[in-house]
C-alpha cells in the first residue's frame, strides 16, 4: 500500500506518525534521565559550539587552501599555456592572486629547473629566477603596495634546499605549515605570525616544485576571539605539532600546548587524539577555574595534518547555560511537535504539486526532450520556486548551447553564447572548444603556407637542379663544380665538395672532383677509399650522414675574418640502382631542416642518374676512339699492303722483264758461243790442213 501512496499522503502519514513517536520518546526519556541528560545535554552543548567555530575556522583556512589549489591546478596544466608567454602568464596569476586577496601576504612558486620550460638560459640571474634560471617568483605585499621580492639566488645549491621545499616534496600533497614570525622587509618591528598553504606542482606524475600562499594570521585571532558562546568561555587555536595559533592571553601565542598548564595529567590521552586527529573533551583546572575543554578539529584541504579549536566552558557557566536551554528546549520541542502536525498538513498539499510538475519535467529532460515548453511557471516563494527557477534556466542554458554547439559543428566559429553563469563548466568548455578549433584552424592555416612555401621552393630547385644537369652532361669536371657551386648557394651554406667514384682500375676509391667555399672555385687533391672517413662510411652505408657535433679537427669554414667550426655537415651518397656514384659534402653555419636534407637526397638521386649517363657516353665515346683509331690504323696497313703489292708487282714484272731480256742475252751469247766455236773449229781445221 505505501507504494501507492502520493507525496501528499506519504508525508501526512510518515511525519504525523514520527511526530507521536518523538512526543512520546521524548516525554518517557526525560522523565527518567533528567539529571543525566541535563550533564550530557551540557557537554553536548559545549561540544556542538565547539564543533560550529571549528567548522568557522575551518571556512576560513580553506579559503586560502582553495586559492593554493587552484594555483597547484592551473601550474599542472602549464603545458597548455604557450611556451613563449608561461612565465609572463604566472607571473601576473600569482600577482593577481595577491592582489584579490587583501588578507594574504604573499603568493609564490619555486620550480626545479628545466621543467617548466626550456627557457631558463633566457632568466638566469633575472628578477623572478636564480642563478639556474628557474621559475622564481615570490609577491608580497608592503604597505599596501604588492611587490616583486628582488632576492636573487646566487649559489646553485640553495636554489631548492629549502625547508618547505623539500618538506612539500617529500610528502607529496597539500601541506600547512605551522605558525612562525616573519618580516618581508628584514626588520623585526615588522615581524607577522603567519602560515604557509603549499601545494606540490606535478608534470607527469613527477614533483617539479611547489606554489603556496603565506597567510597572517592576526585576522583569525581577531575572530576566534570573538567565539565567547557563554560568559567567561574562550576559543584558542593549535596545530597538530602542538604550537598554538590563537589564545587570549597573547603571550601563549607560538608556545607549545602542553606548557601553558592547560592540559596536565590527561596529557597522554589529549597527545593521543591529536595525533589520531580526532575531536575530544575533558576537564581541567586552569588558574583556579573549573573548565570543560571541547576540542574539535579543524580540517585544511587535504594536508593529513588538521589544527585543532578548543573552546574552554567554565562549568558553572555551561552548567547555567545548559539547564536554561534545556528548559526551553523542553517546553519549545512540546509545542512545536503539536504544532509540526497542523503545518505538515498545511504544507503538504503545495509541496506535492510543483513536486509533481518539476518530475514530469525533469523526465523529459533526462529523456532528452527539451524544449521551452518544459519551463515552469512557480510561485511559492520557497525552494520549489528555486529548483523551477533554476530548471527554467537550466532549460534556457541548454537549448542555448545546443543552438551553439550546432553553428560550431556547422563550420561557424564566430557563433556567440550568451549570458553564461560564472561556474557554467559546460558552457565554459563549449567556448574553449571554439576557441580551439580556432586556433587549430590558424595554425593549420599556417602550416599549410608554409607547407605550400617549402614545396615551392624545392620545386623550384629541383627545376633549377634538372637545367644544370641538362646542360653539363658531357663533362664531368664542369657539371661537379656547377653542381656544387650552386647547391652551396641555394642551400644558404658556406662550403661544400663533391667526391665521383674512379672505378676505371682495381683500387676503386673517390676523387674530390670540385669543392666550393665563399663563392670561389677551389680545386682540392684529395680522394678516400671505399670505409675511410665519413666520406667513405656514407659511400659503404649508403645512406646520408647529418651532424651537427662536428669534431674541431674535421673541417673549417674560412673566410677573410678567419676559420670557423661549421654548425652542421650533411654528407649524402649520389646513389642510384642502389650503385654509388659519388658523395656530397656540404658544410654550413646555418643547421639545415629536414626538408632540406630531403631535397639534397632527391637532386643526389638525379646527380647520380645524370653521372651514370655521363660516365657511360664517355665510355662509349671512348670506345668509339678506339674503334676509329682502329679502323683507321688497318685503312691505313691495307693501304700500305696494297702499296707494297703493287711495288711487287711492279718489281716482279721488272724481274721477268729482266730475265727475258737476259734470256734473249743468253741466248745471243749461245749463239755467239756456238758461231764461235764453229769459227774456231774451221779455223783449226784450216790449220791442220
Amino acid at each position: 500500500m505505501a507504494k501507492k501512496l502520493k507525496v501528499k499522503s506519504r508525508i501526512l502519514v510518515y511525519l504525523l506518525t514520527a511526530t507521536a513517536i518523538v512526543i512520546i520518546a521524548v516525554s518517557s526519556y526525560v522523565g527518567s534521565n533528567s539529571r543525566k541528560l541535563l550533564d550530557e545535554f551540557s557537554t553536548d552543548l559545549a561540544d556542538s559550539y565547539a564543533g560550529q567555530y571549528a567548522n568557522l575556522a575551518k571556512s576560513d583556512l580553506n579559503e586560502y587552501m582553495q586559492i593554493t589549489r587552484y594555483l597547484k591546478q592551473t601550474f599542472d596544466a602549464h603545458e597548455m599555456i604557450p611556451e613563449d608567454n608561461r612565465r609572463d602568464f604566472y607571473s601576473k596569476l600569482l600577482k593577481h592572486i595577491l592582489t584579490e586577496n587583501k588578507d594574504m601576504l604573499s603568493a609564490w612558486s619555486i620550480l626545479a629547473p628545466a621543467t617548466i620550460d626550456n627557457r631558463d638560459s633566457l632568466y638566469i640571474n633575472r628578477l623572478g629566477s636564480t642563478i639556474l634560471g628557474n621559475f622564481r617568483y615570490i609577491y608580497y605585499r608592503d604597505n599596501g603596495d604588492i611587490k616583486l621580492s628582488e632576492y636573487i639566488e646566487q649559489n646553485p645549491s640553495e636554489v631548492l634546499s629549502g625547508t618547505i621545499f623539500n618538506l612539500v616534496k617529500r610528502r607529496g600533497k597539500e601541506t600547512v605549515i605551522d605558525p612562525y614570525y616573519y618580516s618581508y622587509t628584514g626588520a623585526a618591528q615588522d615581524d607577522i605570525l603567519q602560515t604557509n598553504m603549499v601545494a606540490p606542482v606535478v608534470k607527469d606524475g613527477e614533483f617539479i616544485g611547489v606554489v603556496g600562499v603565506d597567510v597572517s594570521l592576526a585576522s583569525l585571532q581577531f575572530i576566534i576571539d570573538g567565539y565567547q558562546p557563554l560568559d567567561g568561555s574562550y576559543a584558542f587555536l593549535f596545530t597538530q605539532s602542538g604550537k598554538i595559533v590563537t589564545f587570549p592571553e597573547r603571550v601563549n601565542i607560538g608556545r607549545d600546548i602542553f606548557s601553558i598548564g592547560l592540559v596536565d595529567e590527561k596529557a597522554g590521552l589529549f597527545r593521543e587524539a591529536v595525533e589520531d586527529g580526532r575531536p575530544f573533551s575533558f576537564d581541567t583546572k586552569f588558574k583556579d577555574e573549573n573548565y570543560y575543554v571541547s576540542v574539535a578539529v579543524v580540517q585544511i584541504g587535504d594536508s593529513g595534518t588538521p589544527w585543532f579549536l578548543g573552546v574552554a566552558f567554565p562549568r558553572k557557566s555551561i552548567l547555567a547555560a545548559a539547564s536554561h536551554t534545556y528548559r526551553i528546549a523542553l517546553l519549545a520541542g512540546v509545542i512545536g511537535l503539536l504544532i509540526v502536525a497542523f503545518i505538515i498538513w498545511l504544507l503538504a498539499d503545495n509541496i506535492s504539486r510543483p513536486i509533481q510538475k518539476l518530475t514530469h519535467a525533469i523526465k523529459m529532460i533526462s529523456a532528452g526532450k527539451v524544449d521551452k515548453t518544459l519551463k515552469l511557471d512557480i510561485s511559492t516563494g520557497d525552494e520549489m520556486q528555486e529548483m523551477a527557477n533554476a530548471l527554467n534556466i537550466y532549460i534556457d542554458g541548454y537549448i542555448s548551447k545546443s543552438e551553439f554547439a550546432r553553428k560550431i559543428g556547422e563550420g561557424n566559429l564566430e557563433a556567440q553564447l550568451d549570458d553564461i553563469v560564472q561556474d557554467d563548466h559546460l558552457a565554459k568548455s563549449l567556448l574553449q572548444m571554439r576557441e580551439n578549433l580556432k586556433t587549430a584552424k590558424q595554425e593549420e592555416m599556417e602550416k599549410q603556407m608554409q607547407a605550400v612555401g617549402k614545396t615551392n621552393w624545392v620545386n623550384e630547385g629541383l627545376n633549377m637542379f634538372a637545367e644544370i644537369l641538362r646542360q653539363n652532361n658531357d663533362d664531368i669536371e664542369k657539371l661537379s663544380f656547377e653542381i656544387i657551386h650552386n647547391l652551396v648557394k641555394y642551400l644558404d651554406a658556406n662550403q661544400g665538395g663533391i667526391f665521383i667514384i674512379n672505378d676505371d682500375s682495381d683500387n676503386v676509391f673517390f676523387e674530390l672532383k670540385a669543392a666550393f667555399a665563399y663563392d670561389r672555385r677551389k680545386y682540392l687533391e684529395n680522394r678516400f677509399e671505399r670505409g675511410e672517413g665519413l666520406i667513405g662510411s656514407c659511400a659503404v652505408e649508403k645512406k646520408t650522414i647529418y651532424i651537427t657535433d662536428i669534431p674541431q679537427t674535421y673541417i673549417k669554414i674560412e673566410s677573410g675574418l678567419g676559420s670557423a667550426n661549421p654548425d652542421c655537415l650533411l654528407i649524402v651518397p649520389l646513389l642510384k640502382d642502389n650503385k654509388v656514384y659519388g658523395v656530397m659534402e656540404i658544410a654550413s653555419f646555418n643547421k639545415l631542416e629536414q626538408y632540406q636534407i630531403q631535397f639534397v637526397e632527391k637532386i643526389a638521386e638525379n646527380i647520380a642518374s645524370t653521372l651514370q649517363y655521363v660516365k657511360n657516353n664517355i665510355k662509349t665515346n671512348m670506345l668509339l676512339k678506339m674503334s676509329q683509331k682502329q679502323a683507321d690504323e688497318m685503312r691505313a696497313q691495307e693501304e700500305d699492303m696494297k702499296r707494297n703489292m703493287e711495288e711487287l708487282i711492279e718489281v716482279q714484272e721488272q724481274m721477268e722483264e729482266q730475265e727475258r731480256v737476259n734470256s734473249e742475252k743468253i741466248d745471243d751469247l749461245t749463239r755467239l758461243v756456238e758461231e764461235l766455236e764453229n769459227e774456231l773449229f774451221q779455223l783449226k781445221q784450216q790449220s791442220d790442213k
